[in-house]
């Protein structure tokens, strides 16, 4: 990936919603994939210090 990555937002949110990674006391949270639609519950969560892991991880 070249650059930095400055912002990640789904492309196709919620009606009315812009949606973005929370970023939390342990970094950026967002939902593992694997567990498929409990991806968004506080076990499954995968933390990352930086957008460009996220990216990284998103990609």
């Amino acid at each position: 990936m070249a650059g930095q990555v400055i912002r990640i937002e789904r492309v196709s949110p919620r009606a009315g919603a812009v949606e973005e990674p929370q970023f939390t006391a342990k970094g950026y949270k967002l939902g593992d994939p694997v567990h498929g639609n409990r991806k968004h519950h506080a076990q499954h969560a995968v933390y990352v210090k930086t957008l460009d892991n996220a990216a990284e991880l998103i990609g």
